[in-house]
C-alpha cells in the first residue's frame, strides 16, 4: 500500500499582514497533481489542517476544493486534527464522509479510532490519535493521574495494544522529544509537550504532525512531514516536501521524499538602501516573494519603506543594523532617564536615529507635544 503523508497545511494562515491563501491553494493543487503522478492509494494528513480553530470562510473553501479533488481519484482520505483546528468542527459529517473513504477522527473520548484497510499483503491498520493534552485523558480516564504529555501519551497508546503481526500505522500530533522545531510552531515552554519516541515501538510507520521541518525522529519510520509551504522566516532553509510511504509486507516500509515548490518564495536581504534598489539585486528576485530586509545605512531615510516596495511589493519587515542600533550606550539607565527633560530625552533619541541635531522645526514640534504630554513648557533655542 502506498500513501502520501502530508500534515500542518495551516489553511488560513497569514505571514504578517499577508494572507497565504493563493499561496495554499497553489502548493494544494500541485499537491494533487503530485499524487495523481505518484499513483497512491490514500492520503494521511495529520493535523492542524486549519491554522484556526474557527477558519475563516475561503480557508474552509479551499479545503474543500482539495478534498473534492482527492475524492475524485478514489482513494482514501485520513485525516485528524491538530492543536490549532477545533476537532468537533473539523469531524462534523465524518460518518456520512467514510461512504467516500474519507476518515476524520472525531474529538479525543478514550476510544482510539481505527481505520481497518487491506492490500495483496494483507490487512493495515490505521490508529487515528487528534493532538491530546493531559487534560484530555483525565477528563475520560478516572484512573489517569500523570501530569505530563509522555505520561498521557503512554497511558492512551497502553491502550491500544496493536495486533503486532499486522501492519499498523499510527497517525498522532505531538512532538517528539529530539526533534527540530522553528519559530512557527506553538509549543508548550520548557519542554512539558515532549513526548518520547520509543512510545511508538508497536508501530510499523507513525505519521506525525506538529513540527514544521519534515524529518525523522529516532528512527526512519517515525516521521514528520512538514509544511507544504513555509510559513515563517526560521523555515527558510527548509525544503518543503511531500512524504510518500510504500508499506509492502511487514517490516517493509520504503519512504520517498516528494519535494514541494512554491510559486512564492520567503527572501531575506541585507545593504544599504542603494544597494537593495540595484539592478543586480532587484533583477534576481520574483516580485511575488515576501521580503524581510535588513538595512545597513548610517543615515536612515524616511521614505525608505515606500522605496523599497517599488522593488519589493511584499515587504514583511524592515530592520536596521548600523553602528547606531549596535551602539551598547543607546540604553541609558532608568535613573539617569529620570534626571533627564522629556525633551532632552527626545532630543537625543532623534540624534541617535538620524546622526544630526534637529533643526529649528524640528525642535519646535517636539516642544509643543512635550508641552501637551507632561503640561510643561520648554523654552526652544
Amino acid at each position: 500500500m502506498k500513501f502520501a503523508h502530508l500534515a500542518d497545511l495551516h489553511i488560513g494562515k497569514r505571514l504578517y499582514e499577508y494572507s497565504l491563501i493563493d499561496n495554499q491553494r497553489d502548493i494544494l493543487n500541485k499537491i494533487v497533481g503530485l499524487i495523481k503522478k505518484y499513483n497512491v492509494d490514500g492520503v494521511v494528513i495529520s493535523g492542524d489542517i486549519y491554522d484556526k480553530s474557527v477558519p475563516p470562510i475561503d480557508a474552509v473553501e479551499i479545503m474543500d476544493e482539495f478534498l473534492s479533488a482527492l475524492a475524485e481519484l478514489d482513494i482514501f482520505i485520513i485525516i485528524i486534527g491538530g492543536n490549532h483546528d477545533s476537532v468537533t468542527r473539523l469531524s462534523f459529517g465524518s460518518r456520512i464522509l467514510e461512504k467516500s473513504r474519507v476518515f476524520i477522527s472525531p474529538s479525543f473520548n478514550g476510544n482510539i479510532e481505527k481505520v481497518e484497510l487491506s492490500d495483496e499483503f494483507g490487512d493495515i491498520n490505521f490508529y487515528l490519535l487528534p493532538y491530546i493534552r493531559p487534560i484530555n485523558v483525565k477528563r475520560v480516564y478516572d484512573d489517569f493521574s500523570g501530569d505530563n504529555f509522555t505520561e498521557a501519551l503512554k497511558f492512551v497508546m497502553d491502550k491500544i495494544n496493536p495486533d503486532k503481526s499486522l501492519r499498523n500505522v499510527l497517525v498522532s500530533h505531538q512532538f517528539v522529544t529530539g526533534a527540530q522545531k522553528s519559530d512557527s510552531e506553538e509549543l508548550y515552554v520548557g519542554g512539558s509537550e515532549n513526548v518520547d519516541y520509543t512510545l511508538f515501538d508497536d508501530f510499523d510507520y507513525v505519521a506525525l504532525g506538529h513540527l514544521h521541518m519534515p524529518q525523522n525522529v529516532g528512527r526512519e519510520t517515525v516521521r514528520y512531514a512538514g509544511t507544504p509551504l513555509k510559513y515563517s522566516f526560521s523555515e527558510i532553509s527548509h525544503k518543503k516536501s511531500m512524504t510518500i510511504v510504500d508499506m509492502k509486507e511487514k517490516g517493509d516500509v520504503e519512504i520517498q521524499e516528494i519535494p514541494l515548490v512554491s510559486a512564492w518564495e520567503l527572501i531575506e536581504l541585507r545593504g544599504s538602501l542603494n544597494e537593495l534598489i540595484s539592478n543586480s539585486i532587484t533583477s534576481s528576485v520574483d516580485k511575488k516573494s515576501f521580503v524581510k530586509i535588513t538595512l545597513t545605512d548610517e543615515v536612515l531615510k524616511n521614505d525608505a519603506l515606500n522605496i523599497l516596495k517599488n522593488f519589493y511589493p511584499y515587504i514583511v519587515s524592515i530592520g536596521y543594523d548600523n553602528s547606531i542600533t549596535r551602539d551598547n550606550n543607546i540604553v541609558q539607565s532608568t535613573k539617569v532617564l529620570k534626571e533627564q527633560d522629556p525633551q532632552q530625552i527626545v532630543e537625543e533619541l532623534f540624534v541617535q536615529q538620524n546622526n544630526r541635531e534637529m533643526n529649528a522645526v524640528e525642535r519646535e514640534l517636539i516642544n509643543k507635544l512635550v508641552k501637551k504630554v507632561w503640561g510643561r513648557e520648554y523654552e526652544a533655542d
